[in-house]
This record gives C-alpha cells, structure tokens and sequence, in this order.
C-alpha cells in the first residue's frame, strides 16, 4: 500500500490524493469516499492501493484513513 494525503476533498461526489513523494494526484471515486468512516478533509493522511483504468488512467482504492496528523 501507498501512503499519502487527500488534496482536494467533494463529499459524496469525489477526492484526489497526492502520493508521498510524488508530484502526481490520484483520483478517487465517491463510492471509494462513501466507505470511509468519516468523510475525510483535505490534509488528512491515507494509506491505499494503485489501480489503473483500461484507458491508462490511475486511480487510489482500497482506502484506509490514518491516525497520523494532517498536513496544515
């Protein structure tokens, strides 16, 4: 699993993630969104998986919010 922070966070609708150490963002579905505990906020750390689309597109799954402090 990757670790990293959300960036952009839409309630119910989708979030991108940007991975440690890496200039890139990650998409995030709302139904990947919805099966957090918590709606998460910008800032808040996250471990997940890659998982790429037939078109080539990556996307983070399989979430997992993290008890670590998040990024002001």
């Amino acid at each position: 699993m990757m670790e990293g922070h959300f960036i952009t966070v839409r309630p119910g609708r989708f979030a991108f993630v940007r991975p440690e150490g890496d200039a890139s963002n990650l998409f995030v579905t709302g139904s990947a969104l919805d099966a957090l505990p918590h709606v998460p906020r910008r800032g808040d750390p996250v471990r997940f998986r890659v998982a790429e689309t037939r078109d080539g597109r990556r996307r983070a799954i399989d979430l997992v919010l993290t008890d670590q402090e998040p990024t002001p």
